[in-house]
């Protein structure tokens, strides 16, 4: 005798529903780069040396935008 169609789907479903709840699970860990870290070699650097410029700063109307000007500005 041949199995049903319905229980070959329900099959897929289950196995389906196990990676979605396996993603989820491995899905909530610490973040991989948190904010507080540096964020290249040469932030550290920089912060120790006096030499921080920010990663954003406020427009016109006080929205966050990058800082594109200061950190791309010559090294004085």
């Amino acid at each position: 005798m041949r199995r049903s169609s319905g229980c070959h789907a329900n099959h897929h479903s289950w196995w389906l529903g196990v990676a979605l709840i396996l993603s989820m699970v491995t899905g909530c860990q610490k973040v991989l780069f948190p904010a507080s870290e540096p964020r290249n070699q040469f932030e550290r650097t920089d912060n120790l040396r006096d030499r921080f410029t920010p990663l954003q700063e406020p427009d016109v109307f006080g929205n966050p935008k990058p800082a594109l000007r200061a950190r791309l500005a010559p090294q004085s």
